[in-house]
């Protein structure tokens, strides 16, 4: 099952976020850098993952570089102190690929 690293940054992405619906179908998997909620990366990468959030994306949250706590919000802080976790718990009624498997083929980029 491929995780999808900071799909915030994809300029593909950016532009149309209704283009990861085909990776979510192929059960895959995403992490958000913190980084880009904050605007570190700019405002179109900071707009792009808070309209992922709000699509409910995410399984991760990873760090890609080195970021003070200060600029982390402080929810994620809470949910990064477990490490490696997913954001959606059983039974939230959202889709969960890793309970769900199924194989796949192919890729739509």
């Amino acid at each position: 099952m491929p995780i999808i690293v900071s799909p915030e940054k994809i300029e593909e992405i950016i532009e149309d976020n209704k283009k990861i619906d085909k990776l979510l179908e192929e059960d895959c998997l995403f992490q958000l850098d913190p980084g880009s909620l904050q605007g570190i990366y700019g405002k179109k990468v900071q707009k792009a993952a808070k309209a992922l959030i709000k699509k409910d994306v995410y399984q991760f949250v990873g760090f890609e570089e080195k970021i003070e706590k200060e600029f982390i919000d402080r929810q994620v802080i809470d949910l990064s102190k477990k490490s490696l976790f997913i954001l959606k718990p059983e039974g939230s009624g959202t889709r969960n690929p890793l309970r769900d498997s199924k194989k796949k083929k192919g890729w739509i980029f």
